[in-house]
């Protein structure tokens, strides 16, 4: 596979209308955001687990909402695809904000564990509180070749 036709480990551009909370959902202060949330997305070549580690959570100095940092995972699950990328797994560190209204754009930093012929890519999703008072994060990922779609995760530890 060369480089300009490899897959991108691209988890998150999301423009999905209509999911963001509203201005009073986000809670002022963080609280309770942080944590790790635990799902999937689909790409061609199948579906892949994702974990995302919200670490850290600064309020902005001059524009309203959070700094956000941590660390995005993805890894192979066993309804995934098959072919050369369906086992794929690595991390990399992410960086952004997280605005009142629930959008969160998350940009990617430095490899954790890099798996061979993949890049990382950033995430621009939507953040709102479930039924049952979770936190989740759904979306739809953008691998720069529209190959990828349908991600979410669940707030599933602190």
């Amino acid at each position: 596979m060369t480089g300009t036709s490899r897959t991108i480990a691209t988890f998150l551009a999301v423009a999905f209308a209509g999911a963001a909370p509203a201005l009073a959902d986000i809670p002022a202060d963080g609280h309770g955001l942080t944590g790790v949330y635990g799902g999937s997305y689909v790409c061609a070549d199948g579906e892949h687990g994702v974990m995302l580690n919200l670490s850290t959570l600064n309020a902005r100095s001059e524009n309203p909402g959070f700094e956000v940092k941590g660390e995005l995972s993805f890894f192979p699950v066993i309804g995934g695809g098959e072919g050369a990328r369906a086992d794929v797994a690595g991390s990399f560190e992410v960086h952004g904000a997280l605005y009142p209204d629930g959008r969160l754009s998350l940009q990617p930093g430095a490899w954790i564990i890099e798996p061979e012929a993949y890049g990382a890519a950033g995430l621009n999703g939507a953040l709102s509180q479930r039924e049952d008072g979770l936190w989740q994060i759904t979306g739809a990922p953008a691998d720069g070749a529209g190959q990828c779609s349908d991600f979410i995760a669940t707030k599933a530890a602190p």
